[in-house]
Order: C-alpha cells, then sequence, then structure tokens
C-alpha cells in the first residue's frame, strides 16, 4: 500500500513538473509587465496548494520504504529513490525557490532563464524517479 501511495505521488509530481516546464513557464514572458507580479503570486499560491502535499507524501513513503520495503525490492533501489527525492528538493529549496522569490518582485528574463534552466534538473530528476518507482512496483510483484 505504501508502494502504491508513493507511486502515485511521484507520477503525479513528474506529470505536474513536465506541464510546468513545457507549458506554465514558457507563459511567463508572455504577460504584461504590470500584470506579472499578482500573476506570479497567485500561481504559487495554487501550486503550493497542489504540490506541497504530493511533495511531502512522496517524501514520508520514500523514508518509509527504507525500513518496510515490499518483497523482493531491494535497499538499493529504495536508496536510489529516496536520493532522487532529496535532488528534487534540494534544488528546489536552493534553485528554483531563490528565482520564484525575486520574480515576485516583477518580471526579470535573466531570472526567468534561470528559473527554467535550473528547473531542468527536477525535470529530469523526476522522470527518473518514475522509471525507479515503476521498477520498484515490478520487483515487489514478481
Amino acid at each position: 500500500m505504501i508502494l502504491l501511495l508513493h507511486a502515485a505521488a511521484t507520477l503525479a509530481l513528474a506529470g505536474i513538473i513536465w506541464f510546468v516546464q513545457i507549458v506554465h513557464y514558457p507563459l511567463f514572458p508572455r504577460l504584461q509587465p504590470g500584470a506579472f507580479p499578482s500573476f506570479h503570486a497567485e500561481s504559487l499560491r495554487r501550486t503550493s496548494w497542489l504540490v506541497v502535499p504530493l511533495f511531502a507524501t512522496e517524501a514520508v513513503t520514500a523514508i518509509f520504504l527504507l525500513w518496510r520495503r515490499p518483497s523482493g525490492l531491494p535497499l538499493s533501489l529504495a536508496v536510489a529513490g529516496l536520493s532522487l527525492v532529496l535532488v528534487n528538493w534540494i534544488s528546489t529549496l536552493f534553485l528554483q525557490m531563490p528565482r520564484h522569490r525575486a520574480l515576485s518582485k516583477g518580471f526579470n528574463h535573466y531570472v526567468y532563464r534561470e528559473l527554467v534552466a535550473t528547473n531542468w534538473i527536477r525535470t529530469f530528476t523526476s522522470t527518473a524517479r518514475c522509471a525507479v518507482v515503476l521498477w520498484m512496483i515490478s520487483m515487489s510483484v514478481n
């Protein structure tokens, strides 16, 4: 049950991060400069309501899987999964959040380009997390 909850959070987060990277962020420069700060604040508020519970669920279940692994699931795979979760958290806290704070003051092309560039870390890591979690499921079923 924990593995399925973990997989659901991981797969949902990966879908969201790809949407943000390919659809949402590219729309930022198209906004009128005066409209950007309020749009950005509302975007962060709404996104947080969606991703914070998923981030927390993914992290807690990744930790739990270290101690209560399903039969057939090697410790190394659980450690790899948790390591990728940590990369996402570190990237979010130290790369994306500071850029969002800077953008909250108004649109800046340089900061925006940094946000998009550093967000590829989370995009690729989330995709790798999908592969790991699907591998976990396949190993625990066999």
